[in-house]
């Protein structure tokens, strides 16, 4: 017995793709969105749980589009979440094919998310279009039973984009060695965090990632989560550039690791998952092998308990 379910639990902790579990309810849209439209889903029967999102944007002018089509999320009247699709979904602005656990995108640029999303009256779910060009938007939500109880706790990510931000760089390379540490998420309440990604741009011919990240649970002044790399806390080394996904790490891309470019890297949480009782804050640290300027987006994912 204790064997079948170990092999159970590693099978549903190594799963990727969407789920499909049996109860869905799918709802379905498509179309061509005009600037400032937007593909919605809402409902009012809770209580349920959103389990899966899947998006697919045809643009002439794909980078655009996927940084200026924002995913907008409500939950029981209270917006959680609204982040540009390429860093929500963890693609960047090209599409780059990967499988995990709580996301992906596929061969022909359907991105996924299959976090579990509760609401207990109602959730409104938008893709919308802020560019200035019309776009085909196809998305499929995907609906759930859910039992809503004290416990329970409504999703939501945070984004922060560092645009043009310069970097110190090592001494050796003519930097200044003074690092600086980007905030990922700071989140005040009780919740778990679960995960984050980022999106870089690079801009010169060497590696951007030595930074560590430094996680502070309810007002410690010291992080209690302190790493050795950037490239240590998404699962690879040597920061390497060659694309991979699993079921709870991925590197869609890695081809800003070592020259100009874009890299996006990330970790999702399911037994490291971090609870907190009054608050978080995630930082990353900037430390760039050399002085020059990019571009640092962060998403982080999250459950925070709602208010009433």
């Amino acid at each position: 017995a204790d064997s079948l379910s170990i092999a159970e639990c590693a099978s549903m902790l190594g799963r990727t793709g969407t789920h499909n579990p049996e109860h869905a309810v799918k709802n379905s849209a498509s179309g061509n969105y005009a600037p400032g439209e937007a593909c919605s889903f809402r409902t009012d029967k809770g209580p349920g749980a959103v389990d899966g999102l899947s998006v697919r944007i045809v643009a002439l002018d794909t980078a655009t589009a996927l940084r200026h089509t924002f995913v907008v999320f409500s939950f029981d009247g209270q917006e959680t979440v609204n982040i540009p699709a390429g860093n929500f979904f963890g693609t960047g602005y090209s599409y780059n094919q990967y499988l995990t656990h709580f996301s992906g995108v596929y061969p022909d640029g359907t991105m996924y998310a299959s976090w579990l999303m509760p609401f207990r009256d109602s959730c409104t779910i938008s893709i919308l279009n802020s560019t200035t060009d019309s776009l085909f938007i196809s998305a499929e939500l995907e609906t759930v039973p859910y039992s809503w109880n004290n416990s329970s706790m409504h999703f939501g990510a945070a984004w922060h984009e560092y645009k043009a931000i310069e970097t110190a760089g090592a001494e050796g390379t003519g930097g200044t060695g003074k690092q600086i540490d980007l905030n990922m998420a700071t989140l005040y309440g009780r919740g778990v965090y679960v995960g984050d990604a980022v999106t870089v741009f690079n801009t010169a011919d060497a590696w951007w990632g030595e930074g560590d990240e430094k996680i502070y649970v309810d007002a410690e002044t010291f992080p209690s989560s302190f790493g050795t790399g950037t490239e240590d806390y998404y699962g690879y080394a040597w920061c390497r550039p060659e694309p991979f996904s699993h079921a709870l790490i991925a590197q869609p891309t890695g081809e800003g690791n070592f020259h100009p470019g874009m890299s996006v890297n990330m970790r999702y949480r399911i037994l490291d998952a971090i609870p907190f009782s009054d608050s978080i804050r995630a930082d990353i640290e900037l430390w760039h092998w050399v002085n020059t300027v990019i571009d640092y987006g962060i998403t982080a994912y999250y459950y925070l308990e709602a208010e009433y």
